[in-house]
């Protein structure tokens, strides 16, 4: 938490209105929460907090210039002095180049709809008065290791699903991350007012690795971690909760963990081939519960993970039945006339997405120096390569960077550039062959498409007449 995001209001603080508003690492400021909201209403409505309430959540959606200006976020830091500064100097400044993202409108019009979910569920909760006598009451199920109350004697609203889907390497999951940062960390309201409620926090997403994860135990696990590393100094209560993550109800636990928290988004990250072989099913219907009650739910998964647990149980298609947006490889680049050149800051670049990137991952790479041209044949060089994958585009652009660093002089020609991103891309040189005898009529036998199926994407089983590949048994390990 920041004095930028949450500024420390200087006018005197009456004991009626005084709150403490902690960080997840258990920072403590003292703050008016009405003052807070008003005094400086874009720190606080950048970071979609309404800390005028007891819960600070989600309560507007904003539009999206703004929520593309969130996403956004730089290689590296931009500075003429880092420009200019010595070589192991500019090294270090390059470890954080994957954390530059870019958006599109594809990713500006998914966070639009994820965060206009988010804020259907906080409203609706908050204008429904029988939904504070089920928040009170969830302490006693997890104490008592009772049955969750009947969704519809509350009244709430089932949740809304949300997938992501792709090929490997299109930045899925650097997606996935700029939305987490967008919605923030969690965050703690401790009441000052004797008859006020107890302390209540709010996780505005909670985040499950699924390449971490065999077993919906083990997503429970992942959870209980979470919450564990974020609450630091846990009341009685949340003790009882995490004890109860590790119980024999651990998944009326879970979820109702999830409402006492108040977690707006939970995300569901990483799915591939390799889940089909564990309890996909079950992690899927657990995703699917905790959507009843109302909180919104992103699974992140690739087209073969997809299309393969399509052919599952009808449980897991009530996982599957959601908004679903399909990141794909970019298309081959416009033929560049000439050098780019970046004469002013300001000048309008119009390009296609391929090449946008490739000027994005340039620049991000200068530190702000804008006086190096990108040579026209960088773009056509790296698609032949990277085969419109914007993850390996990033992990090429890097090491090229680096190499520019320690030998600023080097001459970049379609040999040098093919020879050095091929080296940087040695780790996934199979897959690439197997894509491009795909793409070329070529004969791809079935061993290389099931070792490689999450680099293909949906219709390549029907194309290739691997379709029998597909095929799953009910609680059987997947051909792979």
């Amino acid at each position: 938490m920041s004095d930028a995001n949450f500024p420390i209001v200087a006018k005197p603080i009456t004991k009626g209105e005084r709150a403490l508003t902690g960080s997840g690492q258990g920072e403590l400021l003292e703050l008016s929460p009405f003052d807070l909201a008003n005094a400086n209403p874009l720190a606080t409505r950048a970071r979609y907090f309404n800390v005028s309430s007891t819960i600070p959540e989600l309560i507007e959606v904003l539009p999206p210039d703004l929520v593309r200006q969130e996403l956004a976020n730089r290689c590296a830091e931009k500075s003429l002095t880092l420009s200019e500064a010595e070589p192991h100097i500019k090294i270090a400044a390059l470890n954080a180049f994957f954390d530059g993202f870019s958006p599109i409108d594809e990713h500006v019009q998914f966070a639009t709809s994820v965060t206009a979910a988010i804020v259907e569920h906080t409203k609706r909760k908050r204008s429904n008065p029988r939904y504070e006598r089920f928040y009170y009451a969830l302490p006693h199920v997890v104490n008592k290791s009772q049955p969750l109350p009947a969704r519809k004697d509350y009244d709430l609203l089932e949740g809304r699903s949300f997938i992501l889907k792709g090929v490997c390497s299109t930045g899925r999951a650097a997606f996935v991350k700029r939305l987490r940062a967008m919605y923030g960390p969690p965050i703690s309201a401790e009441p000052d007012m004797p008859d006020a409620p107890p302390g209540i926090w709010y996780f505005p997403t909670l985040t499950v690795e699924l390449e971490e994860c065999e077993s919906l135990e083990d997503v429970i696990e992942s959870m209980r971690s979470t919450f564990v590393a974020e609450i630091q100094d846990p009341t009685f209560g949340q003790k009882a909760i995490f004890r109860a993550l590790k119980g024999r109800d651990a998944k009326i636990a879970a979820i109702a963990a999830c409402l006492l928290l108040n977690v707006g988004l939970f995300i569901l990250d990483g799915a591939d081939v390799e889940h089909i072989g564990c309890d996909f099913e079950g992690i899927l219907a657990f995703a699917v519960k905790l959507k009843s009650y109302g909180i919104p739910v992103l699974l992140s998964c690739t087209d073969a993970f997809f299309r393969r647990a399509s052919l599952g149980s009808s449980r897991t298609g009530k996982a599957l039945n959601g908004t679903i947006v399909t990141l794909r490889p970019f298309k081959a680049p416009d033929e560049l006339k000439g050098d780019v050149v970046f004469d002013d800051e300001n000048s309008d670049l119009d390009f296609d997405e391929w090449t946008s990137y490739c000027v994005f991952f340039w620049l991000g790479g200068l530190f702000g120096d804008r006086s190096r041209p990108m040579p026209k044949g960088l773009p056509a060089w790296t698609y032949e390569i990277c085969m419109g994958r914007i993850g390996w585009l990033a992990a090429g652009f890097k090491a090229l960077h680096e190499k520019l660093v320690w030998c600023p002089d080097t001459v970049l020609t379609e040999v040098f550039v093919t020879s050095f991103f091929e080296e940087q891309l040695a780790y996934c040189q199979d897959a690439r062959l197997a894509l491009k005898a795909a793409q070329s009529n070529q004969t791809v036998n079935e061993t290389d498409f099931t070792r490689f199926m999450d680099h293909f994407e949906a219709n390549a089983a029907e194309q290739l007449k691997f379709l029998p590949t597909l095929a799953i048994a009910p609680r059987t390990r997947a051909r792979r």
